[in-house]
């Protein structure tokens, strides 16, 4: 097994392991608890309805095949149901399914109540961006980034970088995992995209 690909199986093992514990511990904010809230952006979660701060757009799943499980569009009303030391969980307003979500990433760059509180809005994000052509409408509501798409477009779209990686959003790059073994970095001129590369991750 080489470097590289030793690399990635020990992320995804840890990954595993916090996904499982990290709505556990002393919550960081008590009384999120039964609060609704919106979300930020849209999500990818694992087959098992795990999520992180890493935001991979996609899961390994068996030896070398990627694949992500569902995915919640930006603005989803959701009920958080537990808090943990470092993570939520929450359900959609219309389903029964319990979602985690993670912060183990980016703690040395942000504080993980402000995280949260990013992903976590109190107002529906949706409504305060008008997208600015159809075929960016279309792209958020699918969870995808594209060229022309504003800061804010992008954030409805992909949510937020991983702030270990992208510790400043007014920075003209945002780097983005696509898998454990992968990033996308995107380029801004003008407060738009203007080219995605994917790239082995670092």
């Amino acid at each position: 097994m080489n470097g590289r690909v030793l690399r990635i199986v020990t992320i995804l093992a840890l990954g595993a392991v916090y996904g499982c514990s990290a709505a556990r511990g002393k919550p960081f904010s008590p009384n999120l608890v039964g609060q609704q809230r919106y979300l930020c952006c849209s999500m990818t979660f694992s087959k098992n309805n795990e999520a992180s701060d890493s935001n991979y757009a996609q899961y390994l799943s068996g030896i070398h095949k990627y694949e992500a499980g569902s995915m919640l569009p930006a603005g989803t009303k959701v009920t958080v149901t537990k808090v943990g030391q470092w993570g939520v969980q929450f359900r959609p307003d219309d389903s029964q399914e319990i979602y985690t979500l993670g912060f183990s990433y980016g703690w040395k760059h942000l504080d993980r109540s402000k995280y949260f509180e990013n992903v976590l809005r109190e107002t529906d994000p949706v409504a305060a961006v008008t997208p600015s052509s159809p075929a960016i409408a279309t792209a958020i509501k699918e969870g995808r980034l594209v060229s022309g798409m504003t800061r804010n477009e992008a954030l409805l779209a992909r949510g937020y970088p991983p702030a270990h990686k992208t510790p400043d959003l007014e920075a003209d790059e945002w780097i983005y995992y696509e898998t454990p073994g992968f990033m996308v970095r995107v380029v801004f001129l003008d407060g738009k995209i203007t080219s995605m590369t994917r790239e082995e991750a670092d």
